[in-house]
């Protein structure tokens, strides 16, 4: 993957950093719709956090409504792919979805908890990375669905399913505004140097196929979770 210069290109801000910004005081309602309109998806931001009425003295709360929100759209997509592939008749769409629910599996599975679970510590460094990788996998998924080509209608809501998560991963991961990028520049540097200093994280997953065991070495690149296979 290439890496963008860092002279060129802000550093990456994730809605989670962002939370740690200075804000003024506001109600919960006014700071979420603070927080979405730094998002590319507004109406899907405030349609996400709103119902849970995140604390807006709690940064984490809000942090940690987003993920929920991803995880578990990911996991209802993951169980809806589970449910196609056994009703399946097209040997070509079932090999698509088989890889889809392979990379969708260890990111429901230990990804996005272990990230949550970091983030409750206030280590959201590692949360925007695994929300950027799973946003990588719906990507790979709906390349596998195109390119069966599949024509049942299927498809179509798999393929909805995909965009939504993908969506819900823009949201948590944004673009810092330029006033706030040397800010946030200094906050990822210090969020990944915590992560290195921090115990090895694991994961206990069972019999995972080799891509799978791939895919999570993936994370070990940012430097927080060693895989170690059973």
């Amino acid at each position: 993957m290439k890496k963008s210069s860092a002279v060129t290109s802000p550093p990456s801000l994730s809605l989670f950093l962002l939370l740690l910004l200075p804000f003024p005081a506001q109600s919960s309602d006014n700071l979420i719709d603070t927080i979405c309109k730094a998002t590319p998806f507004f109406d899907l931001c405030e349609a996400s956090l709103r119902p849970l009425s995140p604390s807006p003295s709690d940064p984490k709360s809000i942090a940690s409504a987003i993920a929920n929100v991803v995880l578990s759209n990911m996991t209802d997509t993951l169980g809806y792919i589970q449910s196609l592939i056994r009703h399946s008749h097209d040997p070509a769409a079932e090999r698509a979805l088989a890889q889809c629910a392979e990379v969708y599996r260890p990111v429901v599975r230990f990804n996005i908890p272990q990230a949550t679970e970091a983030m409750r510590r206030g280590e959201f460094g590692f949360a925007t990375y695994v929300l950027g990788d799973a946003e990588k996998q719906t990507d790979s998924c709906q390349k596998w669905i195109d390119s069966a080509g599949a024509d049942d209608e299927s498809s179509v809501p798999l393929t909805a399913r995909n965009k939504l998560v993908k969506n819900l991963c823009d949201v948590a991961i944004i673009k810092p505004s330029h006033s706030n990028q040397a800010q946030a520049h200094m906050m990822i540097k210090s969020e990944s140097a915590t992560h290195n200093r921090q115990k090895t994280l694991t994961v206990n997953r069972g019999n995972v196929e080799d891509k799978t065991a791939h895919h999570l070495r993936l994370v070990n690149r940012f430097g927080v979770l060693q895989d170690q296979i059973e």
